[in-house]
């Protein structure tokens, strides 16, 4: 059980991270005249509930082939 709310976790941050830089990125290319690349909260908050939704369901389908 702990070392699957680690691989949750991990899996979470990392996908997390990685949409925001992206979408970050992305953002700061199509509008290079925005002050910073950081997307604003509504975007964060819709990244990070499809990043938690992404981390359950990969860590429901590695507990069943399992």
């Amino acid at each position: 059980m702990q070392g699957m709310v680690k691989h949750v976790f991990a899996s979470f941050m990392y996908l997390f991270c990685l949409a925001n830089f992206v979408v970050g990125t992305v953002a700061y290319i199509v509008n290079p005249h925005q002050i910073s690349p950081v997307p604003d909260s509504s975007t964060m908050t819709l990244l990070g509930i499809a990043s938690a939704v992404i981390s359950l369901v990969n860590v429901y389908r590695s507990v069943r082939i399992a």
